[in-house]
């Protein structure tokens, strides 16, 4: 019975996450710029260490994204109508994202730009 739940559990969480890539444009291209993320740890031999750095910042911005998606349906549905609270709500929400965001693009440059650097001259 237990893995019965377990087994349930899992599809409902795979059936948000394909709901949030097909709603979210966003979500999509922070995918494709993790994929390229990956690829060019794999072209440049990247550590353990980095590739833990890499995999978490690639894990989070999807992760971050999909807790905005839902608080962003979650005051859709309770109104409609311009409110300054759930605009905060809101702006609060994607703020955690652009955090997100721009912790990756730090640990991106310290990991990559050295190493790209080294390998053009």
């Amino acid at each position: 019975m237990a893995m019965l739940k377990l087994f349930i559990s899992a599809r409902h969480a795979v059936r948000g996450i394909v709901l949030v890539f097909r709603k979210e444009r966003n979500t999509r291209l922070e995918f494709f710029i993790g994929i390229i993320a990956i690829l060019t740890g794999w072209w440049l031999q990247i550590s353990l260490t980095e590739w833990c750095l890499v995999l978490f910042c690639f894990a989070g911005i999807l992760a971050a994204e999909s807790f905005n998606t839902s608080i962003e349906l979650l005051c859709d549905y309770h109104t409609r109508e311009i409110d300054p609270k759930i605009r905060d709500i809101k702006d609060i929400a994607a703020g955690a994202v652009m955090f997100m965001a721009l912790l990756s693009i730090i640990v991106g440059i310290v990991i990559f730009a050295p190493k790209i650097w080294l390998w053009t001259f």
